[in-house]
């Protein structure tokens, strides 16, 4: 894996730790939603939600199919158009995978980059509740996980300045320190501007110390440059302790047991992460 490392300054604003993979596939299958809506409104294309039904009915674009991503490729009439996988916008790793295998398959597959929410930022039509896509913003740590080994993220650490942390997000990290009892200034909306053309094809999530507090910038920060931002659930320490736990599961019992030494007993085993 390469590594390319930004260093940079905005002002106040500053980017803190930059160890950003570069992959050569990130951007594989993406259609803007401009290109999206060209193909669709000269009948080129299929739109093609493969969200579950349930999410299905509450929102979606007009004219959409609803097909699980697994029976696509069971669908031999769609290769009469460019099929465009739609979702809620963030994870994109399987989208991308089914994309290679249905294009070998002889059929014309991409994906809309950044999903319903993006459509939604670029003033297109939703048919349903659209209060659900505020959900489709809320990230797990477990999904950004998942989904980091092939993308590139931008994170907005908006921790106040004194916030103590240890570095663990995958990707290029912002420090703009916010005041949560403020409403969300310009200064910030400008900022984030700035994250995304330093970094144009990352994604953008905004997060803290606890995940506490997003209500007051999402008001005043929606999409920029007609790109979603997105909001990670419990914040960088809940990340944190979710790639603690996943990386223990994958280690021997021997890997998992740490050995100390007693002066009494001799070496005296332990499970890793206890405290002395």
């Amino acid at each position: 894996m390469q590594h390319k490392v930004f260093i940079a300054t905005f002002g106040a604003f500053f980017l803190i730790v930059m160890a950003l993979p570069v992959w050569a596939g990130e951007n594989d299958f993406l259609l803007s939603v401009d290109e999206a809506v060209w193909q669709t409104r000269k009948s080129r294309a299929h739109l093609v939600d493969v969200r579950p039904p349930e999410e299905f009915t509450k929102v979606s674009i007009p004219g959409s199919l609803n097909i699980p991503l697994v029976f696509v490729k069971t669908k031999p009439y769609l290769k009469s158009k460019t099929i465009i996988l739609v979702n809620a916008g963030f994870a994109r790793s399987k989208l991308q995978a089914e994309c290679r295998r249905l294009n070998k398959r002889g059929y014309q597959a991409y994906i809309l980059a950044g999903g319903l929410l993006a459509w939604h930022e670029k003033g297109q039509v939703l048919r349903g509740d659209l209060t659900r896509l505020i959900a489709y913003t809320l990230l797990t740590p477990a999904v950004v996980y998942q989904e980091a080994e092939q993308s590139n993220f931008i994170f907005i650490d908006v921790s106040p300045e004194n916030a103590a942390e240890k570095q663990v997000l995958p990707g290029v990290v912002f420090k703009i320190p916010f005041d949560f009892r403020q409403n969300v200034n310009l200064d910030l909306k400008q900022a984030l501007g700035k994250a995304v053309k330093k970094v144009p094809t990352g994604r953008m999530i905004v997060c803290n110390r606890s995940g506490k507090g997003y209500a007051a910038i999402r008001g005043g920060v929606n999409g920029i440059d007609g790109k979603p931002v997105f909001y990670l659930e419990g914040g960088w320490q809940a990340y944190e302790h979710y790639t603690d736990h996943y990386a223990r599961l994958y280690k021997s019992r021997e890997e998992r047991l740490e050995r100390t030494f007693c002066n009494n007993c001799g070496p005296v085993e332990k499970p890793s992460g206890t405290d002395d």
